[in-house]
């Protein structure tokens, strides 16, 4: 066994200062590595298309990028899920703003 120390977002808020827990790893087991990136509408993105089976979403510039690869049934599966949570988005945004008229 190897102690390695992660560093993650708490459980309650992201946002909130960081914790370092120790964590046992069996060298033999699979390791679950978990990372997180918030984009907004001012952050910048990008594609790139590798070979013709695969591309690359870039969020960020410079030294502050966060990329991710898709094959071309995950992306067409990630475009249909973004279509959904926009449509539910835009029904919460509609009602909370006839809420407020």
């Amino acid at each position: 066994m190897a102690e390695l120390a992660l560093e993650g977002p708490t459980h309650r808020n992201r946002r909130q200062k960081r914790n370092v827990q120790p964590v046992a790893l069996d060298l033999f087991s699979p390791i679950k590595v978990v990372s997180w990136a918030s984009a907004h509408g001012s952050c910048p993105m990008r594609y790139t298309i590798n070979g013709g089976d695969e591309m690359v979403i870039i969020f960020g510039s410079g030294t502050n990028e966060f990329e991710f690869a898709f094959d071309v049934d995950a992306l067409r599966a990630l475009v249909q899920l973004g279509t959904e949570a926009l449509t539910e988005m835009d029904s919460r945004a509609e009602a909370t703003s006839s809420e407020q008229s």
